[in-house]
């Protein structure tokens, strides 16, 4: 595969920054096809010496002119050791190239057919004078297959460089099998921007075993494909009554901005499981809640609760719902310690309740 839309599609200047302990990187610059259209000097070459400079014995030269010893400054964020072999991505010219500042500018070789992959990989993403956006496409979403990480990976997030493409029937059905097979985070993107049925499960599943980064991911993911089927299947969840389903219930629809999130979050507010209640009332915290919604928060805080899930609903009614509910707290509550916080609250919501939705 070899195309000039590589070039176009996906022109963004390599940029790094380098603080003195760390380099840090935006993941999406550093892919093969980035780094392939901004290295100056493309080869594969074996460290014969790391001091004071590397010195590399190139044996394949992939983009630029360059053949026999290369030699470098050390980088200080990237190790390497006598007798390494490793793909290079560089910048500069002969003499004057600059070290590397990030690990992916250098990929380690060990495995002769893991290498033949990658550099057949790479030199499809060199730009050439001839070619089509097209075979670019065609050749990365079969990549989201591959049994490389980084080339899977590296993939999907050139893929979402291509912003007039629409893929083809078995191009979607590639994507959804990248996703069963190792979900990440430009793949849940590409599933936002080309949403279809086929993609609701597996995009659920990923929601539901992965807290964090990735349930955001798919919860902008899941807003796209079909939320109501989605909000359906964690109400079922819901109902299941145990601890783990209600934490995945209550942890996706927390990840779902579809007002009918804030439905079911209220639903899981009289959960058997503590826990999940907690969950609820922090999902329901800053949303724009309707009437019952804004009753369900405070019926937790009314009725017998564990201190932790009563002072959590205060706080998102201090946050959420109108100054008269907080008063009503404050003046008649039973308990002392719920009245006081509901008087603090009152004072400052944000700086005193932010704590109790941790």
């Amino acid at each position: 595969m070899k195309t000039s839309f590589a070039g176009a599609a996906l022109a963004l200047s390599f940029v790094v920054v380098a603080p003195a302990a760390a380099s840090v990187v935006a993941r999406e610059r550093v892919t093969l096809g980035q780094l392939s259209d901004n290295s100056d000097l493309i080869v594969v070459a074996e460290v014969s010496a790391i001091s004071p400079r590397w010195a590399l014995q190139v044996s394949a030269t992939l983009k630029g002119n360059l053949s026999g010893q290369l030699e470098l400054d050390p980088s200080r964020y990237v190790r390497m050791r006598v007798g390494q072999r490793a793909l290079f991505f560089l910048r500069g010219r002969a003499g004057t190239f600059r070290p590397l500042v990030t690990e992916y500018q250098r990929v380690l070789l060990n495995d002769p057919a893991r290498e033949a992959e990658l550099l057949a990989v790479v030199r499809g993403r060199i730009p050439t004078l001839h070619g089509s956006a097209g075979a670019l496409a065609d050749g990365l979403f079969t990549q989201l297959g591959s049994g490389q990480g980084r080339i899977r990976e590296d993939a999907a997030w050139d893929l979402l460089r291509l912003k007039r493409h629409q893929p083809t029937t078995s191009q979607r059905a590639l994507l959804v099998a990248a996703l069963q097979r190792a979900p990440s985070v430009p793949l849940l993107r590409l599933c936002e921007r080309y949403p279809e049925p086929a993609m609701l499960q597996p995009t659920l599943a990923v929601a539901r075993q992965n807290p964090g980064e990735l349930r955001e991911e798919a919860g902008h993911a899941l807003q796209a494909i079909d939320p109501g089927a989605a909000l359906n299947a964690l109400e079922q969840d819901l109902r299941l009554g145990t601890r783990v389903s209600g934490l995945q219930a209550t942890g996706v629809a927390r990840a779902l901005t579809d007002r009918g999130a804030g439905q079911l979050l209220a639903q899981a507010l009289g959960h058997q499981v503590e826990e999940v209640r907690y969950e609820a009332v922090r999902g329901l915290a800053g949303r724009d809640l309707d009437s019952v919604q804004l009753a369900s928060l405070e019926l937790a805080v009314w009725t017998p609760n564990s201190r932790r899930v009563s002072s959590a609903a205060c706080a998102a009614l201090a946050l959420t719902g109108p100054g008269r509910v907080l008063k009503r707290i404050a003046d008649h509550h039973p308990d002392p310690e719920i009245k006081r916080l509901a008087q603090a609250l009152r004072r400052d919501p944000v700086r005193v309740g932010r704590p109790f939705l941790r």
